[in-house]
């Protein structure tokens, strides 16, 4: 993706000037900060002229759809958008896990478990959401009634719900590490290969996965953004426009995987995807600031993003905006990070 360097920009008017400009916003963000992301949409959909973008493509599942219609938005209040926000979360993550139950994937204990607990989470009062989850209900509520009164469509855009069961054993498995000493103490001990067969052990009785290389295995297809890519098309998305899309995905989407080299672009991934079709794209980073640490020591480390995002918008913890280019190499970027507030 094109890197835009202007040292006069702020974060929001970066993307204001990338839709000028004609080009793509994608936005990957750690999704404990999405509600700046919402509100950096919504900015960016209050500052377009009408006809620049072409719509909000949003990792939300297509049974989510409803809420972001113009009727609904019109007619429902944040009580009701919370709430069916979160049941069509709930639906679609049961949904996934029959899914997985039906092709022999998982066991039958693990769905109950699995779905049991979501369900325990069904119909939540807003009144009862902490004060983050209301902030970024909040954030997409204004993002989507914003992008209606503009004649924005947007669309819930992720039909690879699977990742979903892979975090929840992914989650049970770590839970599992950490309060048990002996099985720490026999991993801390133990070859590779007896380290694979271990957690190979664990997945199967977690969940009933074969082993932990099918659960990596889902993990990746569910990571696999052509086909978010083609249901935008089958939604009346035209990726041969000039209007501007705007794509809401978590980070991984965006800036590559470890087993891909340094700065390869990865064939799967919703920016690389956009930009073999020909269209121009800018990834914005939104991270907390742990977040950016880790990613810091990860590059000193010749680890790290195999395609890194073009810059990041760092969350203070005071909640000030940072716009970031320290990750990059002085080659690249010899400007310093620009703090811009609460922009």
């Amino acid at each position: 993706a094109r890197i835009m360097t202007d040292p006069n920009r702020t974060p929001i008017s970066i993307g204001d000037a990338a839709i000028d400009a004609g080009m793509d916003v994608i936005y990957g963000e750690y999704h404990s900060e999405a509600g700046d992301t919402f509100y950096d949409i919504e900015q960016l959909v209050r500052n377009a002229s009408d006809g620049q973008i072409e719509g909000i493509l949003l990792e939300y599942p297509p049974g989510m759809q409803e809420i972001f219609t113009p009727d609904y938005l019109r007619n429902n209040t944040i009580e009701d958008f919370a709430r069916d926000w979160g049941n069509a979360l709930i639906d679609d993550d049961i949904s996934a896990a029959q899914t997985l139950l039906d092709q022999g994937v998982i066991s039958q204990e693990y769905f109950d478990e699995y779905t049991a607990e979501l369900e325990s989470f069904r119909n939540i009062p807003y009144s009862e959401l902490d004060e983050d989850q209301r902030n970024g209900i909040n954030s997409l509520y204004r993002m989507a009634s914003a992008a209606d009164d503009r004649d924005i469509p947007v669309i819930a855009n992720d039909v690879d719900p699977e990742r979903a069961v892979t975090i929840d054993v992914t989650n049970r498995i770590v839970s599992r590490i950490s309060s048990d000493r002996a099985l720490q103490s026999r991993l801390q001990g133990a070859s590779e290969a007896e380290q694979l067969a271990i957690l190979d052990d664990l997945v199967r009785e977690t969940s009933g996965i074969s082993s932990y290389e099918e659960l990596l295995r889902i993990e990746d297809q569910s990571m696999n953004d052509r086909s978010d890519v083609q249901a935008a098309q089958d939604a009346g998305i035209n990726l041969d426009s000039d209007g501007s899309l705007i794509i809401h995905r978590g980070l991984a989407h965006i800036d590559g995987s470890s087993d891909i080299p340094r700065d390869t672009p990865n064939p799967n991934e919703y920016d690389d995807l956009l930009e073999e079709r020909g269209r121009d794209v800018v990834t914005i980073e939104i991270a907390p600031e742990e977040g950016q640490q880790n990613r810091r020591e990860n590059l000193e480390n010749g680890t790290g993003p195999s395609d890194r995002t073009d810059f990041t918008v760092r969350i203070t913890p005071e909640g000030n905006r940072v716009l970031d280019r320290s990750e990059y190499p002085p080659s690249t970027f010899t400007l310093p990070p620009l703090n811009f507030g609460n922009q």
